[in-house]
């Protein structure tokens, strides 16, 4: 018999050794997880949230700036576009009155002026210098540039359209914070009941609090966070993608913006030439470009301007109209006319100028490529690895907290099965005998103890209340 009880103490033993060590390895994981996840959050704040707001505030700011730049341009050419239009009536009238100024001109477009001196003056040769330029004018290209600024218009409002759509996202920062900072917190608390657990100094009203309270919240917050790490997965690889480009083109994200461009518009659309332009290296068509030839004609009609008055002023106005054929009043009208048109031409040469300056590609380039190379391919893709990075090892130290949840609960002591073990409340005395225990009524059933051996689930269960069958099978609340 004695034999048979020291047997069963050995195995008693080494069960007890094993569940020690079991519980043990179980604390150590969770609080390893715990911290390893109160880490993956501070670091993905600093080096992963906050990157990632740096680059969206400097996609707004290019955003805006670019939006701003290209609706100043569409203001300029809607006002050349309104001035050009007043330009070619006047335009049109100058000529009709250049086709009737010289009436008495001979074959060969000449007058013959009295003022003091007798001379020959070809007005028909310097009618014809004027009206060449101004006819080359044509409509001024009006149609195209108003393409062009309703190009312009479309370009600026989808710019700040990205602005607004990044504004709208702002509370994304603050709220991911809180949250991380919600699971901190609960970590923290799940490494004190483990700690207090470890060293027999938790209460049950804390397990319950841990259990009831704190772990259908954190369970959720997992199970968000396993969602958002798989969104993020897909923005990495977009991210990824956008900035290798294509296989010809490997490490540049412009070959990823001709293809969106290729994707969403047609080569001949003024959009089209605009935006792949100012993204291509100031490479193809200016999207001002006939503005600027424009510019060239408008010099060509104010240089014969000039050379047409300085020939016709030199003489005495009223000698000059009377070989002409018409009064000093028409005269005087078609010499207002054409130097009210140059007026207009002047008006547009400077609009043209302005809306070069509001679109200078070496600028818009500049901010272009500061954006995508340093912004979205070197800044904002280190922070997405980390956010996915970290996102990841928050999951999954989530899930093994959750699954090691055991650690922050109590573990049923157990005792020798060859002693007797109370039924009340009264905790078990090693220093009482058999006697003892008669005189308080416990009796020993020494069957019921040896099979609570040979139950696996040793460990003691925060939520169960019949504390009767613990003491029934020969353990006590430790």
């Amino acid at each position: 018999s004695q034999i048979m009880n020291a047997q069963e103490q050995a195995l008693w033993v080494e069960k007890v050794e094993l569940i020690e060590r079991r519980v043990r390895n179980v604390r150590i994981s969770a609080t390893f997880f715990a911290l390893l996840l109160i880490a993956s959050s501070v670091i993905m704040v600093f080096f992963g949230l906050n990157e990632l707001q740096v680059v969206s505030d400097q996609l707004q700011g290019v955003s805006t700036s670019l939006g701003n730049a290209f609706g100043r341009a569409s203001g300029i050419t809607e006002s050349f576009v309104e001035k050009g239009v007043v330009a070619v009536r006047n335009r049109d009238q100058l000529l009709e009155n250049l086709g009737i100024i010289c009436p008495n001109c001979d074959a060969q477009g000449e007058v013959l002026v009295h003022d003091g001196e007798l001379r020959a003056v070809p007005v028909g040769y310097l009618v014809n210098t004027l009206q060449t330029p101004l006819s080359a004018l044509g409509d001024l290209s009006l149609n195209k540039i108003l393409s062009l600024q309703e190009a312009l218009a479309a370009i600026s409002a989808g710019f700040h359209g990205i602005t607004d759509d990044f504004e709208g996202y702002n509370w994304f920062y603050p709220t991911a914070v809180a949250l991380l900072a919600l699971m901190d917190a609960i970590a923290l608390v799940y490494i004190i009941g483990i700690a207090t657990a470890w060293r027999e100094r938790s209460n049950a009203t804390f397990q319950r609090i841990q259990t009831w309270a704190l772990l259908p919240l954190f369970i959720l917050l997992v199970i968000a966070i396993t969602l958002v790490c798989s969104l993020f997965s897909v923005f990495t690889v977009m991210n990824a993608d956008f900035c290798t480009g294509t296989a010809s083109t490997l490490g540049s994200p412009d070959a990823s913006v001709a293809a969106i461009l290729d994707a969403k518009l047609y080569p001949t659309d003024p959009a089209y030439t605009a935006v792949s332009h100012f993204t291509q290296g100031c490479q193809g068509d200016d999207p001002l470009n006939d503005m600027h030839l424009l510019t060239t004609k408008i010099d060509s009609a104010s240089a014969a301007r000039s050379d047409f008055l300085q020939q016709v002023t030199v003489h005495d106005a009223s000698a000059f109209s009377e070989a002409l054929g018409i009064s000093v009043e028409e005269l005087g009208t078609v010499l207002g006319k054409i130097s009210s048109f140059d007026e207009s031409l002047s008006t547009l040469d400077a609009e043209t100028a302005n809306a070069t300056e509001a679109l200078d590609c070496r600028l818009l380039n500049g901010a272009y490529t500061d954006v995508t190379y340093n912004g979205v391919c070197d800044t904002g893709a280190r922070a997405l690895t980390w956010i996915f990075t970290c996102l990841g090892a928050i999951a999954i130290s989530g899930m093994s907290i959750i699954t090691l949840r055991i650690g922050w609960r109590d573990v049923i002591d157990f005792v020798d099965p060859t002693e007797a073990q109370e039924k009340g409340v009264i905790p078990y005395d090693a220093d009482m005998d058999e006697e003892d225990y008669d005189e308080a009524g416990v009796e020993v059933i020494e069957e019921e103890m040896m099979a609570s051996y040979d139950d696996e689930d040793l460990i003691y269960d925060a939520d169960y209340t019949g504390a009767a069958s613990y003491t029934e099978g020969g353990g006590y609340y430790q």
